[in-house]
């Protein structure tokens, strides 16, 4: 349970860095 758990706590971490990613590209985008 407790390495599931991790493995959860990774998968939406790097959910959350590719939508920081996604959002600051698109930004970047919009500026040029």
């Amino acid at each position: 349970i407790q390495g599931g758990g991790k493995e959860v706590l990774i998968t939406s971490a790097n959910h959350l860095k590719a939508s920081l990613i996604n959002r600051s590209g698109t930004k970047i985008k919009d500026a040029l």
